[in-house]
Formats: structure tokens, C-alpha cells, sequence
């Protein structure tokens, strides 16, 4: 018995993927822009110990943070920037810009978790074990005094790194929306 040979529409008629309208299709490797974010975030922890360090700024936190606080932060950045795996692989109509795009949102809320989670850790002041041993960021301390800086540093530190962890997940959030409404779409 005979095979049938599959019957080809003419030339230039558009085939049925293609009669859905989408944007302009992905022209880059898009797990370059999730690949420099990953190793930013893997590398924020690095960053943190040595501002620490070159701030003078060192105690039982910094202390804690290299043993523990370090895998916490680099690795919920690390899944937050690996979130960019999800984006489908054609633009949403609404955006015909060509080439990978994760849209701006998106790359402002990991540039801001990534900064608000830095200058939070290096905003915090740090305690030793005897009294008056508390430390602070050497320039708030040359600006403020060392009691007030240490004020200053438990103030702005833990609001930075929540901020931090919400930009963060919003962006995780914004990339799983997006995520789902292409394939509502398909």
C-alpha cells in the first residue's frame, strides 16, 4: 500500500502557527540575560563580605552571615533571577520590540533586589561580645559618630532588605504571570 505524500498549501499561504497574531520572535539566546543575572545574585554574597570588610564593619552578624546568611540570600536571588526561564519564548503582541525581552519591569525589580539587598546588609550595624564593642559603615561613622551610626544602620538595614526580598519576588511573580497568560494564549 501506498503512503500519501502530505499536501502542501501554496507558496505564501501562512501556515496554521502562523495565523496567530504574536510579536516579533525571540532573535537572542534568552538564557543570556537569566545567566548574568544568576551570577549577579551569586555574587552579591561575595560582595557583602567585602563591603563589610572594607567598611569596617565586622562582628557576630558578619560573623553568622558568612556561615549561614550567605546561602539565604544568594540563593533566593539566585531563584528569583532563574525565574527568567519561564518567559515564553514569543513576545506578547503588545510588546513588538525584537530580541530578548524581559521587559523593563522586570529588569528594574532585580537591579533593585539586588542594590536594596547589598546596601541593606552593609547598612546594618554589628555587635561584638563586650559592652561598647558595637560597630557601624565606617563613612556613617565619620559623618555621625559611632552610637548614632549604629542607630542609623538598624534603621535603614532591615527595611532595604525587605525591600530586597518583595522586588524580588515581584519579579518572580510578574515572569510566572507573563508565564501564564502566553500559554492562555496558545
Amino acid at each position: 500500500m501506498a503512503v500519501p505524500h502530505p499536501v502542501m498549501p501554496p507558496p505564501g499561504t501562512p501556515l496554521p502557527h502562523q495565523l496567530r497574531p504574536a510579536g516579533p520572535s525571540v532573535g537572542t539566546p534568552r538564557w543570556l540575560p537569566a545567566v548574568l543575572w544568576i551570577v549577579a545574585f551569586a555574587l552579591l554574597p561575595l560582595c557583602v563580605i567585602v563591603g563589610r570588610f572594607a567598611t569596617e564593619n565586622g562582628g557576630w552578624l558578619l560573623f553568622t552571615y558568612i556561615m549561614f546568611g550567605w546561602m539565604v540570600q544568594g540563593g533566593l536571588g539566585v531563584l528569583a533571577a532563574a525565574s527568567l526561564f519561564l518567559l515564553p519564548r514569543v513576545n506578547p503582541p503588545v510588546e513588538r520590540r525584537a530580541g530578548v525581552r524581559t521587559g523593563v519591569v522586570v529588569h528594574l525589580l532585580l537591579g533593585a533586589s539586588w542594590l536594596t539587598g547589598l546596601l541593606g546588609m552593609l547598612a546594618f550595624g554589628d555587635y561584638g561580645d563586650a559592652p561598647g564593642s558595637e560597630t557601624a559603615p565606617a563613612p556613617l561613622v565619620d559623618l555621625y559618630g559611632m552610637d548614632r551610626a549604629v542607630e542609623i544602620g538598624d534603621a535603614v538595614g532591615p527595611p532595604l532588605v525587605g525591600i530586597s526580598l518583595l522586588t524580588g519576588l515581584a519579579a518572580v511573580v510578574l515572569v510566572v504571570v507573563r508565564r501564564l497568560a502566553a500559554a492562555v494564549r496558545s
